[in-house]
């Protein structure tokens, strides 16, 4: 996986929506499905395509980036904290992380 952010910056200039973006998109591998990522958007109202996922996963410095907006990422948050719930309603934990390390030990013991 290729790290967001720059090495040797300073952490304000290599913070953005299109790192933090690219970030969690291959966190939760949103990346490798595209389509299911579009249609989360759409079911937020929010209307996206890969044009413009390509541009917002792009660093701010290449001239086919696109700086994503902000209400798209703060849309984007609202779709993970709401696939959260939906999930947790099932009895299905995304991105529950306690204990991570105690099950982890526990498997190779």
């Amino acid at each position: 996986m290729v790290h967001p952010f720059k090495q040797g910056q300073n952490s304000d200039q290599s913070f953005t929506r299109n790192s933090m973006f690219r970030f969690l998109l291959n966190l939760t591998q949103l990346h490798e499905d595209p389509e299911t990522l579009i249609q989360l958007f759409y079911e937020h109202g929010l209307t996206i395509d890969i044009s413009k996922l390509n541009a917002w996963t792009r660093d701010l410095s290449d001239p086919q980036s696109r700086q994503m907006p902000s209400m798209m990422f703060e849309g984007f948050l609202q779709i993970l904290e709401k696939l959260r719930f939906q999930c947790a309603e099932r009895e299905i934990f995304l991105f529950d992380l306690r204990d991570i390390l105690t099950d982890m030990r526990e498997e190779t013991a």
